[in-house]
């Protein structure tokens, strides 16, 4: 995984990057759907972040993957109020996700979960 820390003003923005080329791109500070909006210092029980995700051809895909985790329909393509919680399972979750091929219009390489689930319904 890569990670990329970039401060503008005083926003922190933290971008994940997975081997599979998906990344998650992480804010907190003013201007962002985040909480709290200064340099109060993070609480995880009381801190929450902005949270977008990307796939390997650089689309937004946040929209996808909430209604996929969470199935929730969020209707933005980044989602604010994210609780450490709730980062932890995008995080984990997007580091599953495989890479698409846009000319082929599939992926090329399967899923660990897909794959675990069509080997024991082929057995």
């Amino acid at each position: 995984m890569i990670k990329i820390i970039t401060r503008h003003d005083e926003v922190v923005n933290q971008i994940f990057t997975f081997n599979n080329k998906w990344t998650v791109s992480v804010s907190i500070g003013r201007g962002s759907y985040s909480h709290p909006k200064g340099h109060q210092g993070l609480n995880p029980e009381r801190s929450s972040v902005e949270v977008a995700v990307f796939d390997n051809n650089d689309n937004f895909e946040t929209c996808w993957v909430y209604e996929n985790l969470f199935n929730r329909d969020i209707g933005d393509d980044i989602v604010g109020g994210v609780t450490s919680n709730e980062l932890a399972k995008v995080m984990n979750f997007v580091a599953d996700m495989p890479i698409i091929d846009l000319e082929k219009g599939m992926p090329i390489i399967e899923r660990a979960s897909q794959h675990d689930k069509n080997t024991k319904t082929n057995s």
